[in-house]
């Protein structure tokens, strides 16, 4: 990936449980328990920031 500091790493991580995709409310709700979740990890492994790339906007 270009465009990235030498010391930036980037991690794509994926829900678990949850919808396969967003297609309501009811899906969004559903799906932010387990974004939430790997927030949270990303947070006690040091994470610096999180993107979370959903059409739907869920959280």
């Amino acid at each position: 990936m270009t465009g990235i500091c030498d010391d930036t790493e980037l991690e794509s991580v994926g829900v678990e449980k949850g919808p396969t995709s967003i297609e309501s409310r009811y899906d969004a709700i559903m799906a932010s328990p387990d974004i939430l979740r790997l927030i949270k990890e990303g947070e006690a492994e040091g994470a610096d920031a999180v993107i979370v790339s959903c059409m739907g906007d869920p959280g």
